[in-house]
């Protein structure tokens, strides 16, 4: 016995789309043990009941959909950066901001770890006393003084360095800042350029940088 079928090509993708979605839905029934749904409006999509703010939907193994905290937070979250090229110079006794190197931060993680770094060109242009640069968080000290520069008549400029790790507690913003003083009767500060003015003194930029790490916390 003989069967010939002759199809034109427009009727075969036609069987072979419905072939295509039939086996789809087998594979479905097959899986979760029920019938497909056809879809739903998005007006129409709720989170399972027991949900609340903050969480995730989760898939279980089961297929059933749940509720549960966010995963942990890893890896590289923010980097902030500033840069202050701004000439100045302070004779006072306490703690002065150099408001170009201000930064504040809001944790994307309750735990969130903050790596500090600063470059501070500060230097004591007097023949005595000191200039001190500290590392603050807020109006409290960190590091204070992270760099200490000494009477100076060179024309050199000077810079200061610090790397610092400080760990968030909770997920409120938080504001890191460079503060310079005098230290003596004869102290100065001055930022960004050598202690002196004559001709062919140095000048330079001062940087602060924060990156953000996530240690595992739970996201805000």
């Amino acid at each position: 016995m003989k069967i010939e079928v002759n199809l034109t090509k427009k009727k075969f993708y036609a069987l072979f789309v419905v072939a295509v979605f039939l086996a789809g839905i087998l594979v479905v029934y097959a899986q979760f043990g029920v019938k497909p749904n056809p879809g739903h409006l998005t007006s129409e999509l709720v989170a399972p009941t027991g949900c609340s703010a903050g969480q995730v939907l989760k898939v279980g193994t089961d297929g059933l959909i749940t509720c549960g905290a966010a995963g942990a937070v890893t890896g590289v979250l923010n980097v902030y950066n500033s840069v202050s090229s701004t000439i100045s110079d302070t004779i006072s006794g306490s703690w002065v901001e150099l408001p170009e190197l201000s930064i504040t931060v809001v944790p994307s993680a309750s735990n969130s770890k903050f790596l500090i770094n600063a470059n501070v060109i500060a230097r004591n242009p007097q023949s005595s006393g000191s200039c001190f640069v500290g590392l603050f968080k807020g109006d409290t000290e960190l590091i204070a003084p992270f760099a200490v520069s000494d009477q100076s008549w060179n024309g050199d400029s000077e810079q200061g360095s610090i790397s610092y790790v400080d760990t968030a507690i909770d997920s409120s913003s938080r504001n890191y800042k460079i503060k310079v003083r005098k230290e003596g009767v004869m102290g100065s500060c001055v930022i960004n350029r050598a202690p002196t003015t004559r001709l062919g003194q140095t000048h330079g930029v001062s940087t602060m940088s924060i990156v953000e790490i996530g240690s595992g916390g739970t996201g805000t």
